[in-house]
């Protein structure tokens, strides 16, 4: 969407749909590998920063056993490459084809923009609806084997119902803080709030993103802290004798005597 003036000017220049189609996915692939080069090894650099950081509280739990982080393999950034670069193309290839379609006086013109500032399409509505719903009726069937399949699938389709309502949260926001920004801002304000119309789609998705791996890590705090406040309220009401003997096979420290 921010580029459509650079698709305008390449398709006033003789640039056909394809050669479009074809630039936009070439860059897309260039990138996707450099970030799969870049990911695998940072992502293994994380693995063991983690495995570090959780140790200690395994060994508390007494634990003999301690994960271990596999390798770097080639493996292993095969499978990087296998699944990111194929997803990458795939998540430009739709914006690059509506991109494509669009004709060149349009895309010089701006009026692609222009009619996303003054009106909200309907799917941003109509798909969250869809999802909350589905949500609803997930949270009300029982679980399959005792597993809460149905439970994991309404989680999951409130964070993407959330994800795809960003968009008209930003369009309201823009219509209706615009006089509240100006005047908290000055300048700033305005000129955030005038710009943001144009980058709805674009800043959506980031937006999407940040929320939902904002909301999964305060998910995951809230969980740890719970079970590790659950353990220690359970050691401590059913471990409650003066002498406590074990061998040095149980514990990686060592025997204890407490």
């Amino acid at each position: 969407i921010s580029r459509r003036h650079e698709i305008g000017l390449l398709r006033t220049v003789g640039a056909g749909r394809s050669t479009i189609v074809r630039l936009f996915l070439g860059e897309a692939t260039l990138l996707a590998v450099a970030g799969s080069a870049i990911g695998a090894p940072l992502g293994w650099l994380l693995a063991q920063g983690a495995v570090r950081l959780t140790s200690s509280t395994v060994s508390q739990f007494w634990v003999a056993s301690a994960a271990q982080v596999p390798p770097l393999s080639l493996e292993m950034v095969g499978l990087a490459f296998v699944v990111g670069v194929p997803l990458a193309i795939i998540g430009a290839f739709v914006p690059v084809r509506e991109a494509s379609r669009i004709t060149p006086m349009a895309a010089l013109r701006g009026d692609v923009v222009l009619e996303t500032r003054n009106r909200l399409p309907r799917r941003f509505l109509v798909a969250p609806i869809v999802l909350f719903v589905l949500a609803a009726w997930f949270v009300r069937q029982e679980p399959i084997d005792g597993l809460p399949v149905f439970g994991l699938l309404a989680s999951l389709a409130v964070v993407f119902g959330a994800a795809v309502l960003m968009p008209a949260v930003l369009f309201g926001f823009r219509r209706f803080c615009g006089d509240a920004m100006s005047r908290w801002l000055h300048v700033e304000g305005h000129m955030a709030h005038a710009n943001l119309g144009s980058a709805i789609p674009r800043l959506s998705i980031s937006i999407a993103a940040l929320a939902v791996s904002l909301a999964m890590m305060v998910a995951i705090a809230i969980m740890v802290g719970s079970f590790r406040e659950t353990v220690i309220y359970w050691v401590g009401q059913t471990l409650q004798a003066d002498l406590f003997v074990s061998s040095a096979r149980s514990s990686p420290q060592g025997s204890v005597i407490s």
